[in-house]
């Protein structure tokens, strides 16, 4: 997250800061985004970038806890912790066509395990999670908070797999819907019948 000095910069500075690293992680896989050139196209030295953020991950983490939080705005009492993906698939999908689509693509191309955990971290903070838990928790089989945390994150990675499949094919997006309905339905209700459940 941010260092204190980036909280005291004025508005305008901060914007070109921001923007900067959206081109650059927009145009550039995570491993091949340069601090230095994020730094030279907001207008300040790669020295001066240190003294806003820590590292390139820092800032990194920072645009996508932007988007988390845009995300977050979607939630509402009524979602549904059963129908969080179509949700999170429905946000995400909408930036394909805008001037966004290219950083959403870059975080969907750099699911390598380490940036995916950055991600799912983000999406799966506290705060984020006392909304999705509003609606239809008691339809699963436990209460345990820990394990309602682990449908949720299962459930945010088939929606990226998916969402990567969007943004990378031509198939259209019902068929899409259609397929990680299905991996939703085996997350739900498994892949064994009920009563050979005991022989696995």
């Amino acid at each position: 997250m941010p260092l204190e000095a980036f909280e005291h910069l004025n508005a305008e500075k901060k914007e070109k800061l921001i923007n900067a690293a959206i081109r650059e992680f927009s145009d550039y896989p995570y491993e091949r985004a340069s601090v230095f050139n994020i730094a030279k196209n907001a207008g300040i030295s790669r020295s001066g970038f240190y003294y806003y953020f820590v590292d390139k991950e820092d800032i990194y983490h920072y645009l996508l806890d932007m988007l988390c939080q845009d995300f977050e705005r979607e939630l509402n009492e009524e979602t549904s912790i059963l129908n969080l993906h179509r949700v999170f698939f429905a946000f995400f999908a909408k930036f394909k066509g805008t001037e966004r689509q290219n950083l959403i693509f870059r975080v969907l191309e750099n699911m390598k395990p380490a940036v995916q955990d950055l991600f799912v971290s983000t999406l799966n903070r506290p705060g984020m999670r006392a909304h999705i838990v509003f609606q239809d928790t008691y339809k699963l089989k436990t209460s345990d908070r820990q394990d309602n945390g682990f449908y949720v994150v299962t459930s945010i990675n088939c929606t990226m797999h998916a969402l990567k499949a969007y943004y990378e094919t031509d198939i259209p997006v019902e068929k899409i819907l259609e397929r990680l309905d299905r991996y939703m339905e085996y997350l739900k209700f498994g892949v064994v019948k009920e009563e050979f459940r005991n022989e696995c």
